[in-house]
């Protein structure tokens, strides 16, 4: 699948993929630097500056981006993690994504699984996993993702990502945890 396309707004905005409604068209960088010249820098920066049309926009962007988000976490109940262009600068905005992602959650008060990538230079989401943060495994204990580890892409276009993550040790252990899952998606 390609999380770009789920369909986030039933009859929503075109798409370039000739659908609408798709993320893509909501939670894109150039949705956010076409308000600013062409300039995502520039968009935050007038956004910290209290720019009432930024701040509108900004505040569609993280409504839809929190429905992707927990879809995603609902789906395959994994960390999700935020990387691209405009994950470069999510940090300090992501205690309101996540309380946004924790209300549109039925049933958990956390939205704990939802991370910013920290490779903040030429960030993609390809390959930007391991070197995020460490992972919880299914008995509760914290795994650090490495060279130990095989990844396996299942899904790829428009600079959307999602990945998932075998270590290699479940390929020769019995009774060990099923595999971890973590989404990652370059915004």
């Amino acid at each position: 699948g390609e999380i770009g396309h789920m369909t986030m707004i039933p009859f929503g905005k075109a798409c370039y993929c000739g659908r609408s409604g798709c993320l893509e068209p909501y939670c894109s960088s150039a949705v956010l630097s076409e308000l600013a010249e062409g300039d995502l820098d520039l968009f935050f920066r007038s956004l910290r500056g209290g720019d009432p049309v930024k701040k509108s926009a900004w505040d569609e962007y993280l409504n839809i981006l929190s429905m992707a988000v927990n879809n995603i976490n609902m789906l395959l109940d994994c960390p999700v993690i935020l990387g691209g262009s405009v994950g470069v600068y999510l940090e300090e905005f992501m205690g309101q994504l996540r309380s946004l992602a924790r209300d549109r959650n039925s049933f958990s008060d956390s939205a704990d699984y939802l991370a910013c990538c920290q490779y903040k230079v030429e960030p993609i989401a390809a390959g930007a996993a391991p070197a995020c943060r460490p992972t919880k495994t299914a008995s509760g204990s914290t795994a650090t993702v490495a060279a130990e580890v095989w990844m396996r892409p299942c899904a790829s276009v428009a600079g959307t990502r999602c990945t998932r993550w075998t270590p290699l040790s479940n390929f020769s252990r019995p009774n060990t945890p099923s595999p971890v899952i973590e989404a990652t998606i370059s915004l």
